[in-house]
């Protein structure tokens, strides 16, 4: 009995190839000193909320969506998730900031399937909504962290969370059923519609989560910055959504849209950007190095996707051809 054959595309190795081309460039301008353990560790506390935050997004993607209030709901739970654990108790945050943030996506996600409202459209009016919402609520203060919230700060208790996250909504996005709706989705709708599916409670679920996920990086946000303003959370969506794009996820969503590009895509935006910043130079040359690059990645990405795409196109054809003669 012959195994079953894996079949690995350009398009899905091409993330870990920048990855790769990435780490290599900076380990050696920064002498190695990208990979000291004292800056792993600086990277992955950085990069807890982008991972948090692009997990729940990640959902509404697939779907071919859109969803940018991600900065703005960190800003908005988080700091609602502050004010309740300095004012009532620490061990409110958590479910403060995932009910908040779940509320958030549901109404995005009824608004987008029973309106038909494009979610750009929707999630950036959520956005200025939500980020004028937080100046409000704060009224040009700042709240700061007590030393029970500086907990969730401790890599011991935000490392085992995010590797629990991963896990879990790693299984529900590949291998349940709700996983395959989203991918077929992002297909085709109006064919998954025809089949039963419930398409419209498919996609208030995925905004749900990316909400609900949203606010639990407002949390990890919070305690990371020792405090909650006016400011917190504000562009994390654009480079959340870089991170995603960085790492060759179509925009279309689809079967394209895969996990373990999500990570890749976020460690490399923060290798990059943390390689840049051992390397100094005033903070403008920095930030157009890292434009021109992560414009090169993405580029190159898209079009080595394309040119695998027509191969395969072209290969199926050939097949056809072959299949059509045969029976002749």
């Amino acid at each position: 009995m012959k195994g079953k054959r894996i079949s690995i595309s350009i398009t899905d190795l091409m993330p870990l190839f920048v990855l790769l081309a990435v780490s290599l460039i900076f380990g050696v301008l920064t002498k190695g000193l990208v990979f000291s353990k004292g800056n792993m560790i600086n990277i992955i506390n950085q990069s807890v909320p982008y991972f948090i935050a692009a997990l729940g997004m990640i959902f509404v993607t697939a779907m071919g969506g859109t969803d940018i209030t991600c900065g703005s709901i960190i800003g908005f739970a988080g700091s609602l998730a502050a004010m309740a654990a300095t004012e009532i108790s620490v061990w409110l945050m958590f479910p403060c900031a995932i009910v908040v943030g779940g509320l958030v996506g549901l109404f995005s996600g009824t608004i987008v399937s029973k309106f038909k409202v494009p979610s750009f459209m929707v999630t950036l009016s959520l956005l200025l909504a939500l980020r004028a919402a937080v100046s409000w609520l704060l009224n040009a203060e700042n709240i700061l962290v007590t030393r029970e919230m500086m907990v969730f700060d401790r890599m011991w208790v935000k490392f085992p969370i995010l590797i629990g996250l991963l896990i879990v909504f790693t299984y529900i996005f590949h291998y349940t059923p709700f996983g395959s709706y989203l991918h077929a989705i992002g297909e085709n709708e109006m064919a998954v519609g025809h089949t039963g599916v419930p398409v419209d409670k498919v996609k208030i679920a995925a905004f749900a989560i990316s909400g609900a996920l949203a606010g639990v990086a407002g949390v990890f946000t919070v305690v990371r910055l020792g405090g909650a303003s006016n400011t917190m959370g504000s562009s994390m969506e654009m480079k959340v959504m870089l991170c995603m794009f960085l790492a060759s996820i179509p925009v279309e969503g689809g079967a394209g849209t895969k996990m373990h590009k999500m990570i890749i895509g976020v460690l490399t935006y923060f290798i990059l950007d943390n390689g840049l910043t051992l390397m100094g130079g005033a903070s403008i040359i920095n930030q157009m190095i890292r434009a021109r690059v992560l414009l090169a990645a993405l580029t190159l990405t898209r079009v080595v996707g394309e040119q695998s795409e027509r191969r395969n196109a072209q290969k199926r054809l050939q097949q056809e051809e072959q299949a059509a003669l045969a029976q002749r």
